[in-house]
């Protein structure tokens, strides 16, 4: 897939890796817990919908005393004994079973499609989450990563001091040297130990803000592996690819057509409903009809012809509620431009930085060993050496976070254009 970059290569077996705390975030992090809990009230919420679609099947029974016994009696016409009809028996049981069935409700059938609307919505934030969250680990683990090369760095540019006080501490007993020298040596020294103790700080807070991230625990060194480039794709083609794949534009776009059946629904409060219903029955107390059990079909309609403002201020707040939307999808679409944009430029601008950072250190690290050489034949001064050893460090600092940026670019963008984020 195009921007499918990868800036990792195969880690020894053991060995942590970045893709492994990432799929650890997903699956631990709060973020994303939030994120499916909100996709699973979405769900609750369409189904909570639709069953109002669905037919209502109820039933009820209920047991009365009467204080009295009411009875119709009836002559025979033909001279025989009366009939006696009971009207209210002493006990009287009841039961019935009715089942309801929507025929025609459309705020129902508004309602339920907007909140089959909201669950895709839910679930496009579902997955900008996981990719958000992904990016932070990737940066956390590369940031630990730059930190423990610097660390490494400034140990041997610690070695290198600590020789070159050495050698100047002697030519100073010879009288070859002055106690500046000395001094400047031992400034050299303590200049690369604070480096080693401020890359060991962003190093173990980088680890700790990876633990968290992850739900691991922290790991004690990471690998180091050169970012790779990444292939040439123009701005252009990264728009047109966020445009159909972000998943914050499906997730607008999506509540913008929920809110437009909201909006509907509010207009059919105005219509009619109607509905059919079946209900068996059974009685002790048969009256007139004589039949215990008997059932009941038939039709229902509601239609509310007046209120004092309930709907009219549904449709007012729909109305609201859609522009609200219709102007964050906007936003969203100006901000996804501005990310790929940024995102474009940054990786552009890494790729540049990281080949300069890679030529200046080689360079830098042959002009020191070249002075320090001389010094030790006695054709360069102390300050030469202390002035190329700091030049080679900073150029060796300067191609770690320059790789280290790279890596993060690449997988910023992919970000940017909606993919997964994936070493």
């Amino acid at each position: 897939m195009l921007l499918w970059v990868s800036v990792a290569a195969a880690q020894d077996v053991g060995a942590p890796t970045l893709a492994a705390y990432m799929d650890a975030a997903v699956l631990n992090n709060p973020r994303t817990v939030i994120a499916g809990a909100a996709v699973d009230t979405a769900r609750a919420d369409a189904a909570e919908a639709g069953s109002f679609l669905l037919p209502d099947l109820r039933a009820s029974g209920n047991y009365t005393r009467n204080q009295y016994e009411a009875l119709a009696v009836y002559p025979d016409p033909g001279g025989g004994p009366p009939t006696e009809i009971v009207l209210n028996p002493r006990n009287q049981l009841s039961a019935s079973v009715t089942a309801t069935i929507p025929l025609l409700d459309g705020p129902a059938i508004a309602t339920w499609q907007a909140a089959r609307d909201g669950t895709d919505a839910a679930e496009y934030d579902e997955v900008a989450a996981a990719n958000d969250l992904r990016l932070d680990v990737a940066r956390a683990w590369y940031v630990a990563v730059a930190a423990q090369e610097v660390v490494v760095a400034a140990q041997r540019a610690r070695a290198a001091a600590d020789e070159n006080l050495r050698m100047v501490r002697i030519r100073a007993e010879a009288g070859a040297a002055t106690n500046l020298s000395v001094q400047r040596a031992e400034l050299e020294v303590a200049n690369a130990e604070q480096l080693m103790i401020d890359g060991e700080r962003v190093r173990l807070v980088s680890l700790r803000t990876l633990a968290t991230l992850s739900g691991l625990p922290e790991p004690e060194a990471l690998p180091v592996v050169a970012a790779a480039m990444p292939a040439q794709v123009s701005e252009e083609e990264a728009l047109r690819i966020a445009e159909s794949a972000r998943p914050e534009l499906a997730a607008a776009q999506t509540r913008v057509d929920q809110l437009k059946l909201v909006r509907s629904g509010a207009w059919l409060g105005y219509t009619p409903t109607l509905s059919g219903f079946a209900t068996e029955q059974y009685t002790n107390a048969s009256g007139f009809s004589g039949e215990e059990a008997f059932w009941t079909v038939g039709l229902q309609a509601d239609w509310l012809l007046l209120d004092f403002g309930d709907r009219g201020a549904d449709v007012r707040r729909a109305r609201a509620a859609l522009a609200s939307a219709e102007a964050t999808l906007q936003e969203t679409q100006d901000r996804v431009r501005d990310e790929v944009h940024a995102a474009w430029l940054d990786v552009e601008a890494a790729k540049a930085s990281v080949e300069a950072a890679r030529r200046g250190a080689t360079v830098s690290r042959e002009a020191a060993r070249e002075f320090t050489a001389r010094f030790q034949l006695g054709m360069s001064t102390q300050f030469d050496v202390i002035q190329a050893d700091r030049d080679a460090l900073d150029a060796e600092v300067a191609r770690i976070r320059a790789e280290g940026e790279l890596a993060i670019a690449v997988l910023a963008l992919q970000r940017a254009t909606g993919q997964p984020v994936t070493p």
